[in-house]
């Protein structure tokens, strides 16, 4: 997700040609987009001529965020927070 409520179509893809054919297809979009992963790979199969079989692809949605995280005390006597990343993977 983007810090935008909406990805345009032309903006939504990035796709990378791997060895074996295999490819790598980024599919971004908006903080108020629905994801469809099926729709944006019909899109892609369109836009970059895939030959794309959808009973037959393998696809992972990873999430990262970023999450602050306050310590009380530090050396300095003051406060200081940091940040962590936490990436969330679903099949």
């Amino acid at each position: 997700m983007l810090d935008i409520p909406h990805v345009s179509d032309e903006d939504k893809l990035e796709s990378l040609t791997l060895p074996n054919n295999f490819y790598r297809l980024i599919i971004k979009f908006g903080f108020k987009d629905e994801p469809d992963i099926p729709q944006a790979l019909e899109l892609a199969a369109t836009k970059f001529g895939l030959p794309l079989e959808p009973m037959q692809i393998s696809y992972f949605i990873g999430r990262q965020t970023l999450i602050r995280e306050y310590r009380q005390k530090c050396l300095c006597g003051g406060r200081s927070f940091s940040l962590q990343c936490t990436a969330m993977q679903a099949v």
